[in-house]
């Protein structure tokens, strides 16, 4: 029988087999209540009903709400409407063409794909681990008291210091402004300097202590840190040009917020987000254990340490770190 005959004929049963489906759902393309045609095909629809055949594969009710049920819970609502599952199960029946169309051509012996099909088995396995879980809001509470009470350090923020940077190509340049802007005290000239290389070589940020690895700024190096920390009082400005690689820096203090505790309130979310991760991490771990001791594993180090990659491969960089992650 030529295709196109036979995915005509499956989109007709689709179609037929899911108007059922939709009999009794409360939405504008729902049938009217007191429809006896509609209950009557309510009633004979059950997650084995088959909603679809292609070829030699069938399509049924519970494999649709498999499908739903994969979907962020954001999108799953929509399914209410009848509408939105024929389109759904019109997307089922493509993909099981594809798949047999690529079984037909063997690409599912091909090393690629056969290592991708491993991949989204070990996902699924990871996926029961996840689904064993407590919900974060089924956490024990004293266990989230705990962990706060026991790591006080994770739930400091450290000083936040606002900085004002402008740079120079010129050392002599810089040292010129640097000399004025000090020499005003009214702060007008900075005010200016700042204005006028907005867009340009300014940099307005804030940063956290030298040694605090969450108070970085990608666009202020590390000595910039240093120096705006080394200052004693907001609107300072340092008493010298700071230099890094071809670039020369005149650096103002411009404000700060002092380091503070959050509260167990404000930390609740996060520790039982991080505990349900721990949770799960221990149960990878054991699953781990235990498959390697049953079946067993062998590693030829000697191999591993002598494959060769191919010419240029170790100095490749995904477009995502090129040209500041701009998309190919």
């Amino acid at each position: 029988m030529p295709f196109f005959v036979t995915c005509r004929t499956t989109r007709i049963v689709l179609l037929m087999m899911l108007l059922a489906l939709g009999a009794n759902c409360t939405c504008e393309d729902s049938p009217r209540e007191g429809d006896s045609t509609s209950t009557a095909s309510t009633a004979a629809i059950t997650p084995t009903t088959i909603i679809a055949v292609v070829g030699s594969r069938t399509i049924t009710i519970a494999d649709l709400l498999r499908h739903i049920k994969t979907l962020p819970a954001g999108q799953r609502p929509r399914f209410v409407h009848a509408a939105q599952r024929r389109k759904l199960a019109e997307r089922m029946i493509e993909d099981e063409l594809f798949a047999q169309q690529a079984r037909r051509l063997g690409l599912d012996r091909d090393p690629t794909t056969r290592m991708a099909i491993r991949q989204t088995l070990a996902d699924a396995q990871l996926s029961r681990i996840a689904e064993s879980l407590a919900s974060e809001a089924e956490i024990d509470t004293k266990a989230v008291r705990a962990y706060y009470r026991d790591n006080p350090n994770r739930f400091l923020l450290p000083e936040r210091r606002g900085v004002e940077v402008v740079s120079f190509s010129s050392k002599t340049l810089a040292t010129a402004k640097l000399k004025q802007a000090r020499n005003d005290p009214s702060g007008r000239f900075w005010k200016q300097l700042l204005d006028s290389q907005r867009g340009k070589t300014a940099i307005v940020g804030v940063v956290g202590p030298p040694d605090d690895p969450t108070g970085a700024h990608d666009k202020i190096p590390a000595a910039l840190r240093r120096a705006v920390f080394a200052l004693s009082k907001v609107g300072q400005i340092a008493p010298r040009v700071i230099t890094i690689g071809a670039a020369h820096h005149v650096l103002r203090y411009k404000s700060r917020t002092a380091s503070q505790t959050r509260s167990l309130a404000d930390a609740s979310a996060g520790i039982r987000k991080l505990l349900r991760q721990q949770e799960a991490q221990r149960r990878r771990e054991k699953l781990v254990a235990a498959l390697r001791k049953r079946l067993g594993v062998q590693i030829d180090k000697q191999s591993l340490e002598s494959v060769r990659l191919p010419e240029g491969f170790d100095s490749y960089v995904p477009y995502w770190e090129r040209d500041g992650g701009a998309t190919p």
